[in-house]
């Protein structure tokens, strides 16, 4: 039979490199915690975070002057909003972060299909779907910087979306087709 001591001296380096691996496996899991991704908010607050550093590469230029056309469609979720309305909000992240000055910046908004009820007041949102509209706060801060809100009428009345319940930074539009015709003849890049 195998004495105790005998035996602690065989298995002490397995039990030693057994835990130490543990011990590491620990300390990797917690430091990757630690230095996990802290989104920046630097014009829209807690909607649409980034990652700056000046030292990527395609940055917008402060020097131009950008019109940018959303069309949003669906009413998929990102951090519990519309993550059409979400990349609105990232958009004007990043322009803020490249230092792109507010009054070179005109953003435009058409909302219809799926996304059409991101538009409604609280109120009636809520009476439609028992719950609160997500959006209502993104879409004041967004209304806040200068990006123009439009849904589409078609989209409203297709869907049984009353009308007159419709956000107040919002502008019911004939339709998303004549907002985003009428705007690239303005010279607005639709974004996809």
């Amino acid at each position: 039979m195998i004495q105790t001591k005998y035996l602690y001296k065989i298995l002490r380096p397995r039990i030693i490199n057994t835990s130490s691996l543990i011990g590491f496996s620990f300390l990797l899991f917690f430091s990757s915690l630690l230095t996990a991704q802290e989104w920046e908010y630097p014009l829209i607050p807690g909607y649409g975070g980034i990652e700056y550093t000046d030292s990527y590469s395609e940055q917008f230029s402060p020097e131009e002057s950008y019109q940018l056309l959303f069309d949003i469609t669906s009413d998929a979720q990102k951090d519990g909003v519309n993550r059409g309305l979400w990349r609105v909000a990232r958009t004007l992240n990043l322009l803020e972060a490249c230092s792109v000055p507010r009054e070179q910046i005109e953003i435009v908004v058409a909302l219809h299909g799926a996304a059409t009820k991101a538009v409604l007041r609280n109120e009636a949102y809520h009476s439609l779907y028992e719950d609160d509209n997500p959006n209502v706060k993104l879409i004041s801060k967004l209304a806040d910087n200068r990006v123009e809100f439009f849904v589409c009428s078609q989209a409203m009345v297709g869907r049984s979306l009353p009308l007159d319940q419709v956000h107040p930074d919002i502008t019911v539009a004939l339709s998303a087709l004549t907002v985003i015709i009428n705007h690239q003849k303005k010279g607005f890049f639709l974004v996809p």
